[in-house]
């Protein structure tokens, strides 16, 4: 029933012949109710078609079919209950044939009145590969026992005869719940065909196949990896039912293989684990199956007498099966390792055996850094990494990545081959990915190679095969990089806002695809909405990680989305305790911040948080830029007392301060300040800091006016301090970048703490006369301003006139005849 759905949902919105609204990306999210509206109206206009009249009712069995269709589909679809057509079929004939003609898919769920429920084994003609024929299926029948025929309009054939051409399919009892089962002669779609020139696959269930495959090994006609080989590619299809005597034919051949180990050459166990790895990756219910046998292979490989007759192909071959089995014997592994290096192995690989062993070592985390050396050593001599396909040249350089051997020579050599025109076609969505992600996490600019790679993502054939974790995994990658291909991510977005693609994403993938969107400040509001909808109407939400919350609140923050439903539910969701307990310090950070930023966190969530910040191991890896956004954020939710004291005792410890840069120190300053902290002992840590010339060099001129407010909130004296931050507002470069407001802010801090800069002053009056600052000094700065140079004996005429000038054209701009 939910394939017909999705068939009748493609229909609907990826056809042409229908209104916009059924083909808007939106409909793929919206609740039942709603889209069992657009498939009424739908299969209204479709009767309007068939019946040639405006009212379906001139048709009164059209129009009750239309009533009993629509109820079947809302009531299976709410249910998740199977769909019975035995009173379309049999009291409805023709309603049943319009219906089958509309949605050639329901074709292939049809149940026989009064007989057992039936399952496809072959049809002639392919729906799914030759789309043509579905306007060639019309509305009549022809039914046997065991047949069910629909043939083209217009065509009337005698009873029980057979037109060419005509769709047939032949039908199976079903379970014994009356359930058809999967149609077996329709292998899943991925796993259909292995390569371009792959043969048609059998119709026989796989159990069949193992059978007679087990059979010629115990009778002694063939042995168990010829067995395997075959298997793996004969591949057809294992639907449920074949799965218990699947299950018993693979235990008859675990037991063959362990009976004949002793026999195994170096040669034979190769070959063995290569034929378990491809046939395991036929079926993930298969994968788990060899896992038994390849135990047994490993022991006998790691046999040092065994070991020792291994050639430097038949290594690679054995620990790449394992790596795909995701068996990590790395017992044997490491000794793989140890010989191929001793031995001077590498020497001996062909390109295609080098990408795997990078390979290998890349995904059971082995990071040799002289191994992989020597691979790329080998693959440099003779320029034989040019011959590696795509593949193989995604592989190593996130081989590479994975192990974080940043390799710069590697990266720029496989960048050049990569771009190559026939390489670059050749890219799928996941090669892309990989060397995306590579590149992204090394830190490796190359802006021909992303440039060449987006284009290629943007692609058609491309974009459509790209999954979920592929658009999460490249929109971070490039975000990482700080490339901002608005094309590239608007091909995204879209794709992301599809069904499919929406409701395969988890809470890791949700965060990364906001993250990259808001890092780079890109728009990514009707996204939002879709996800919002999705977390607030499915079970979403359980997929989220603490990492994956902390950083969709930050990313929400950062875009400025306030989504306050998504918000609350994401902000409920972190303070459960076994989320909380797994909070990190910078996951810690960045909820805190985004609390802040929304201004929504109440003293509940504030405290519960803020507990978590205090947890010694939490305090402890705190980093300098985590540590001053926790204290600037919590000190704008009225944090308790002793949550700041904890803070301030870490930011004391000799690792951290002295590692804070210029605006790190101020936003901790004025954290405390707002919050009336008065520590000496840390402001003056922090004075120490910024008056270091490396730091100060960097200071900026908001930053100046923070760090003198905050003295003058907590009237902490420092002359050192402000002699030498009046010394950095005298640069130029500084002195320029005053505004209005932060020229106030620091004569009015230098006011208060009874400091008065004769040179200081002078040049913040100058620069308070210059148009630009002038023109923005509204009647409460203007007022305060000439109340500080009063205060302080300072006399400047010309500078209060002006401001009494400004002051009265901002009332006559603001108030009009006032």
């Amino acid at each position: 029933l939910h394939g017909m759905i999705r068939d009748t949902g493609r229909t609907l919105w990826g056809g042409t012949n229908y209104p916009e609204k059924f083909m808007d990306p939106y409909c793929n999210i919206l609740d039942p109710g709603v889209k069992q509206h657009y498939y009424t109206q739908a299969i209204r206009q479709r009767l309007v078609e068939h019946s040639g009249s405006a009212s379906p009712c001139r048709k009164p069995y059209l129009a009750m079919s239309l009533f009993v269709f629509v109820v079947c589909v809302c009531v299976s679809t709410v249910h998740d209950s199977p769909l019975s057509w035995s009173v379309l079929r049999s009291d409805m004939p023709s309603a049943f044939t319009y219906l089958t003609s509309w949605n050639p898919s329901m074709q292939s769920r049809v149940r026989t009145r009064n007989v057992a429920p039936l399952r496809a084994i072959e049809p002639r003609t392919s729906l799914d590969t030759q789309p043509q024929a579905l306007e060639e299926v019309g509305s009549n029948t022809i039914q046997t026992e065991d047949t069910v025929s629909i043939l083209p309009f217009g065509q009337n054939p005698p009873p029980g005869q057979k037109v060419p051409g005509a769709f047939e399919a032949r039908w199976d009892v079903g379970d014994q719940n009356g359930i058809p089962s999967r149609p077996r002669n329709m292998p899943k779609p991925q796993k259909a065909k292995r390569g371009k020139d792959a043969k048609q696959m059998s119709t026989r269930p796989f159990s069949i196949v193992v059978k007679t495959a087990v059979d010629r090994v115990a009778r002694g006609e063939s042995t168990a990896t010829e067995a395997l080989i075959y298997l793996s590619s004969n591949f057809t299809f294992m639907d449920n039912d074949d799965l218990p005597a699947v299950l018993t034919q693979f235990d008859r051949l675990w037991i063959l293989i362990y009976e004949s180990q002793s026999t195994f050459d170096s040669r034979t166990i190769a070959l063995t684990c290569l034929a378990l790895a491809h046939l395991g990756r036929c079926d993930k219910r298969i994968m788990r199956m060899v896992q038994i046998p390849a135990k047994v292979l490993a022991v006998s490989a790691l046999d040092a007498t065994t070991l020792a007759t291994f050639d430097a192909r038949q290594m690679v071959q054995i620990v790449w099966s394992f790596a795909v089995m995701k068996n990590q014997d790395l017992d044997l592994l490491k000794r793989v390792v140890a010989r191929v290096k001793n031995e001077g192995l590498v020497s001996e690989l062909k390109w295609v055996k080098c990408a795997q062993l990078a390979w290998v070592l890349g995904s059971d985390g082995i990071r040799d850094v002289e191994l992989m050396t020597e691979i790329w050593a080998q693959l440099k001599r003779g320029h034989e990494y040019e011959k590696l396909s795509v593949r193989g040249l995604s592989n190593i350089v996130w081989a590479f990545a994975k192990l974080q051997i940043n390799n710069k020579d590697v990266m720029h050599s496989l960048a050049g081959v990569v771009i190559r025109p026939n390489h670059l076609q050749d890219l799928n969505a996941q090669d892309i990915c990989n060397i995306a992600y590579a590149y992204a996490t090394l830190r490796m600019e190359n802006t021909e190679l992303m440039k060449a790679l987006a284009a290629r993502a943007m692609s058609k054939d491309v974009l459509s095969e790209m999954t979920a974790q592929s658009v999460a995994s490249l929109s971070w990658s490039f975000a990482t990089l700080k490339i901002r291909d608005m094309a590239l991510f608007e091909a995204l977005k879209v794709r992301a806002m599809q069904g499919d693609i929406l409701y395969s994403l988890n809470g890791q993938g949700i965060s990364n695809l906001l993250w990259a969107f808001a890092s780079l400040r890109i728009p990514c509001k009707d996204l939002v909405s879709l996800i919002s909808y999705r977390l607030l109407n499915t079970q979403l939400l359980n997929s989220f990680t603490a990492q994956a919350v902390a950083t969709t609140l930050w990313a929400l923050a950062t875009a400025g989305i306030e989504d306050y439903p998504f918000i609350n539910e994401l902000s409920r969701y972190a303070v459960e305790p076994r989320i909380l307990k797994k909070y990190n310090a910078q996951d810690v950070a960045n909820t805190a911040w985004a609390f802040a930023r929304f201004k929504m966190a109440d003293l509940r969530t504030v405290y519960i948080l803020g507990g978590r910040a205090t947890e010694p191991d939490v305090l402890a890896a705190f980093k300098p830029l985590e540590l001053c956004m926790t204290a600037s954020s919590f000190a704008r939710m009225q944090p308790p007392s002793g949550l700041m004291l904890a803070v301030a005792s870490r930011a004391l410890d000799p690792d951290m301060i002295p590692t804070f840069s210029s605006q790190g120190v101020t936003n901790f300053a004025l954290a405390y300040a707002k919050l009336g902290i008065r520590m000496p002992s840390l402001m003056s840590a922090l004075s120490e800091r910024l008056q270091k010339k490396e730091v100060m060099s960097t200071l900026t001129a908001q930053g100046l006016t923070l760090m003198a407010r905050s003295f003058s909130l907590l009237r902490i004296v420092d002359q050192d301090l402000m002699d030498a931050l009046a010394a950095r507002a005298l640069e130029p470069e500084v002195l320029s970048d005053f505004t209005a407001r932060a020229l106030v802010s620091t004569a009015s801090a230098y006011c208060n703490l009874g400091i008065v800069n004769p040179m200081l002053m002078e040049a913040l009056s100058k620069r308070a006369l210059s148009d630009d600052v002038l023109q923005n000094f509204d009647p409460p700065l203007a007022s305060e301003l000439s109340w500080v140079y009063r205060h302080m004996g300072i006399r400047k005429p010309e500078l209060f006139d002006a401001l009494e000038i400004a002051e009265a054209r901002w009332f006559m701009a603001n108030r009009g005849a006032e």
